[in-house]
């Protein structure tokens, strides 16, 4: 499976009530639970940007890239 995640789905409201993603390093991890994780990554953000709320994405898209049985 794959995700396909956009820096806006990042962003938090700062304390100037403004849509911010920070420059720096994020890590993603995938599990059933925060003890059994399966897979992780991690991005870059190199530098900071604002998001107008109307520009916002919410969801990731996710598409299945490989079925294997077990």
């Amino acid at each position: 499976m794959a995700f396909t995640v956009q820096p806006s789905q990042l962003a938090y409201l700062n304390d100037d009530m403004k849509w911010v993603i920070d420059q720096g390093d994020y890590q993603f991890s995938i599990g059933h639970s925060a003890g059994a994780i399966k897979l992780s990554g991690a991005a870059t953000i190199r530098k900071t940007r604002y998001f107008e709320e109307r520009d916002r994405v919410l969801f990731a898209q996710a598409a299945v890239t490989a079925l294997t049985a077990k």
